[in-house]
């Protein structure tokens, strides 16, 4: 796997530089303190220095913890090979700070032998540069786990939204042959009727039909101008159904040329106020669907004058194909960002349904 570092290198060094200024100015408290006179300027280059110097190891400390860990299966072999390499490691970067403290114009520091001056830092300074060490490779191991947690979440979201996907076109492909068969129902009782030129010219219009819903098969969303085409057409099929005596009112509001809605939505709603509408009541022509922007919502509303509703009637537990894959497919579009409601007026019944507005 790839070691991906969360910090840029800039910000690395940068952190790094703020380690050195905050180890400098407590060692400049505390020579002052203790009467000693050391440029603040000498203690924050050397400081820096050695700070930056540690930026040197953490790629090859991290390297080292990813391809020998520490873990329960592993604990002895990885402890017998990063103590040693740590002791040595700690005892190189002493040896540089004491070359760095020689050549400053540090006072006391000139005189005494680089032997000497590297036994005292290392009883000195020994333990936190060995902790500084294990800091950087546990440092390591938590930027390998968040990584893997990263990655498992992305798994999972990327996993959850291909099973999404496909919830929603296998709700979509169980409309199709359900508009099919209802289709093919209104043409064979027409033939049943002796009506051949209408059969024919409404064969003619399902062909239409089916190549746009076979051009949309894997758009889960489509612009509203192509939905309202298709359900011309398919309207335009129904009326022959009821002998033109069906008067279909389409009203959509301006500037929704690039508002997107769910493919085949309408449809299963207009299917269902002819058939469970218009063609229940004698007398009843009227099918009206007005659609506009209020806000953030494209509200569609669609009435027939057909007999109303019972009373018990509850729109998340019909059982017609139709209805409820369409009412499935905006839970699962929508969650609960959608309203859909069914209401006795007017002599008639009204279907207002609310979604989040959206454009290409």
């Amino acid at each position: 796997m790839k070691r991906r570092f969360y910090l840029s290198k800039g910000e690395i060094i940068l952190c790094l530089i703020a380690m050195a200024i905050i180890s400098s100015i407590m060692l400049y408290i505390k020579s002052d303190l203790n009467g000693q006179s050391i440029s603040f300027f000498w203690i924050l280059c050397i400081k820096t220095t050695t700070w930056l110097f540690w930026g040197c190891w953490i790629p090859f400390i991290f390297y080292l913890s990813h391809k020998v860990p520490i873990h329960k299966h592993n604990y002895y072999l990885g402890v017998l090979l990063h103590l040693p390499i740590s002791i040595m490691i700690v005892c190189f970067h002493l040896l540089l700070y004491v070359i760095i403290i020689k050549l400053s114009p540090i006072p006391g520091f000139q005189g005494q032998p680089i032997a000497t001056l590297f036994i005292g830092l290392l009883f000195s300074q020994f333990e936190w540069y060995f902790l500084t060490y294990w800091a950087l490779m546990l440092g390591s191991y938590a930027v390998e786990y968040y990584q893997k947690f990263r990655e498992s979440n992305l798994k999972a979201a990327q996993l959850d939204s291909r099973l999404t996907k496909s919830r929603l076109m296998a709700l979509k492909m169980q409309l199709h042959p359900h508009f099919l068969f209802n289709t093919l129902h209104t043409i064979s009782s027409l033939v049943r009727q002796d009506e051949k030129k209408k059969s024919i010219s409404m064969l003619s219009e399902m062909g239409d039909l089916l190549r746009i819903v076979l051009s949309q098969n894997e758009e889960q969303f489509i612009k509203l101008t192509s939905e309202l085409e298709f359900i011309k057409k398919y309207i335009a099929l129904e009326e022959k159904r009821f002998k033109n005596k069906m008067n279909v009112q389409i009203e959509v509001g301006d500037d929704l040329s690039e508002t997107l809605i769910p493919s085949f939505l309408l449809q299963p709603l207009i299917e269902n106020s002819i058939y469970h509408g218009l063609s229940k009541k004698v007398d009843a022509s009227i099918l009206s669907i007005d659609i506009k922007k209020k806000g953030n919502q494209l509200c569609i509303e669609m009435y027939n004058d057909g007999p109303p509703l019972s009373e018990n009637f509850n729109v998340f537990k019909v059982e017609g194909i139709g209805l409820a894959n369409t009412i499935e497919r905006l839970s699962q579009l929508y969650q609960d960002q959608y309203i859909i409601k069914f209401l006795n007026i007017k002599n008639g019944v009204l279907v207002k349904l609310n979604i989040p507005y959206q454009i290409k």
